[in-house]
């Protein structure tokens, strides 16, 4: 009997279904580690020089142009028309300019056919000579373009240290805003220069209007010239006074101008660290 169950629990088991056996699993790879290496950065990239010369060429040429400013008359006085010397009836024209440096006169006669010109040049020692002599005093005239030289020589040495360093600090990728605050100084001395001779001339010509019975500069009935306004224009016929500020007035004015905008471009255009 113990045979008999024992032969029917084998053919059972035999017969039993059984369950797989789970598959072992399979050994992943470990996830890759990007390693990144901190320990140098390189440099951003270098800006375009085309970012940079724009506002450096229009300061290097407001530069020039107040340079230029120191060689050129600053003042000039002019009568022009015509006039009888003798007996003839000649087409006259007397202009003097004042610059830092001398007096220079010119005095042109001309009749159909024929023109007679005068060149005379006096620089300002032989100026404040001549006047010390007639009036026992000495003239104001003289400290106008001394105290306007000073502001210009000032502003043109700001002006060439504010392009000199923003071409270093350019080649050193560093940034531009120091150069600029040297280029603004340097054109508003230059401006203020321009302004403070607007305001002192006609003062000292009033003081030095001589007192022989030819003035410095002829007048005409209506008005006094020089010696009551900085520029203006007169006329008694058959002459017309004309007076005011001349080439190198202006481009004092005019190359601050330039200075101020090529700082102000140079800097916008290369902000930045590296810029």
């Amino acid at each position: 009997m113990v045979k008999h169950w024992a032969g029917v629990l084998a053919v059972a088991e035999f017969f039993r279904p059984r369950r797989p056996e789970p598959d072992e699993p399979e050994e992943e790879e470990p996830p890759l580690v990007q390693f990144r290496d901190t320990s140098y950065t390189p440099n951003a990239p270098v800006k375009s020089s085309h970012r940079f010369l724009p506002g450096f060429l229009v300061a290097l040429a407001g530069l020039v142009i107040l340079l230029a400013s120191l060689f050129l008359p600053w003042y000039s006085y002019t009568i022009s028309g015509k006039a009888w010397i003798g007996n003839v009836y000649y087409d006259v024209y007397d202009r003097s300019d004042y610059s830092f440096t001398d007096i220079r006169t010119i005095e042109e006669r001309s009749v159909p056919g024929i023109t007679v010109t005068n060149t005379s040049s006096r620089n300002w020692s032989e100026y404040e000579k001549h006047y010390t002599d007639a009036h026992h005093k000495a003239p104001k005239l003289p400290g106008v373009y001394s105290g306007t030289l000073l502001f210009l020589v000032a502003a043109v040495t700001l002006c060439a240290l504010g392009a000199f360093l923003a071409a270093i600090f350019r080649m050193r990728k560093r940034p531009l805003l120091f150069p600029a605050i040297i280029l603004l100084i340097g054109a508003l001395v230059a401006m203020a220069g321009a302004g403070a001779f607007s305001s002192w001339h006609q003062p000292a010509v009033d003081n030095d209007r001589t007192e022989l019975h030819v003035p410095d500069y002829p007048t005409s009935q209506s008005s006094l010239g020089p010696y009551e306004s900085f520029w203006g224009e007169s006329s008694r016929a058959p002459l017309t006074y004309e007076w005011g500020p001349s080439t190198g007035w202006y481009l004092a004015m005019a190359g601050p101008a330039m200075l101020i905008a090529g700082a102000v471009l140079m800097y916008a255009m290369n902000r930045g660290k590296n810029g």
